[in-house]
């Protein structure tokens, strides 16, 4: 059996890139993000299914489209049969 890596993804919410020291902000100083950006990967072209936050991280954890995994707004939790 292979070694299989350790994976770690932080979505955060509501804290766009250009608010980070990681990408140049001359105040603002995330020193921990900027670290987590220097060892591992960004993502500087990502795009989202939807919108909205929660359906949008619904669509990212199912790995289907919005309509598909039933998250149509941020009061729509994640469905407790849904395959992760």
């Amino acid at each position: 059996m292979t070694d299989q890596p350790n994976i770690l993804i932080i979505m955060s919410d509501e804290h766009g890139p250009m608010w980070s020291s990681a990408y140049g902000h001359p105040f603002v100083q995330t020193p921990n993000m900027e670290r987590l950006a220097a060892q591992g990967a960004t993502f500087d072209a990502a795009y989202c299914n939807a919108p909205l936050c929660v359906p949008s991280r619904l669509s990212f954890m199912t790995g289907r489209h919005v309509s598909d995994a039933r998250g149509w707004d941020n009061a729509v939790p994640l469905p407790s049969d849904a395959p992760t």
